[in-house]
């Protein structure tokens, strides 16, 4: 239930990328390869991500482009076959941007949910680091989509995807208290 670091438990990230290794662990059997797949997984979403979001912005004939500078850029390629939380995180950031882009009225329910759901899992991943791309984009929203906040959707989008960090913290609370 609780992050371990040197078999001291640890409250200065949330469990997303332990749940996640633990189940692909659990899927595949014990060994690095299920340890790393969660992170390896979670990049070639976000070069799918990457690849429509500059669909959306670039003419569809370069759009090729922006997955192959990512996939070239050393940070990524490092982080892609690392078993952390940072890849994972980056790909629920684009599956929100992504939804984000994507809506383009109140009927666009799919989108408008996807977009809320993500910020759970980027908190599940890595707790508040997910508020950087929310403060970042907000520009966008107010400007151009400003209908994202008025919608039921999001807003159920966002419920749930708190719903695993919230059922996390009061199992937390309830083993460890407020410590």
């Amino acid at each position: 239930i609780a992050p371990m670091w040197w078999q001291e438990i640890v409250f200065d990230r949330t469990i997303g990328i332990q749940w996640l290794i633990a189940l692909s662990q659990k899927l595949l059997g014990k060994s690095i390869f299920a340890a790393h797949l969660p992170s390896l997984i979670s990049a070639i979403i976000c070069l799918i991500c990457t690849y429509y979001l500059s669909n959306e912005f670039v003419k569809k004939s370069y759009s090729w482009l922006s997955p192959l500078i990512l996939l070239t850029t050393y940070l990524w390629i490092n982080n892609a076959h690392l078993a952390t939380q940072d890849m994972p995180l980056l790909a629920f950031e684009l599956l929100g941007i992504l939804s984000i882009v994507k809506a383009k009225n109140l009927e666009d329910s799919k989108y408008l949910f996807c977009s809320g759901i993500s910020i759970g899992g980027g908190i599940l991943m890595k707790s508040f680091m997910i508020i950087i791309p929310i403060i970042a984009i907000s520009p966008y929203i107010i400007k151009n989509k400003r209908f994202i906040i008025y919608s039921k959707h999001f807003w159920i989008g966002l419920a749930i995807g708190l719903l695993p960090v919230l059922i996390w913290l009061s199992l937390i609370l309830k083993k460890y208290g407020l410590m």
